[in-house]
């Protein structure tokens, strides 16, 4: 749900209130999961790069554009 919410609300949009309310709970229950906004960000570039790249860092011959 968080990665639709950025999909569709971009990186400034995604707040932790709206992720709660997207799934229908309270906001401090989010944070009994996740820490803080911080923490759901390092979940979700976690998320992304293990589904889209089996190396988490570029080649030292690669440029982080070429990489992303």
């Amino acid at each position: 749900m968080a990665l639709t919410l950025l999909d569709r609300e971009g990186l400034e949009g995604l707040t932790t209130r709206k992720l709660a309310q997207s799934l229908k709970i309270e906001q401090p229950t989010l944070y009994w999961h996740v820490r803080n906004k911080q923490t759901l960000m390092n979940m979700l570039s976690e998320a992304i790069l293990a589904k889209h790249h089996t190396r988490s860092v570029p080649l030292p011959t690669e440029s982080w554009q070429q990489f992303l």
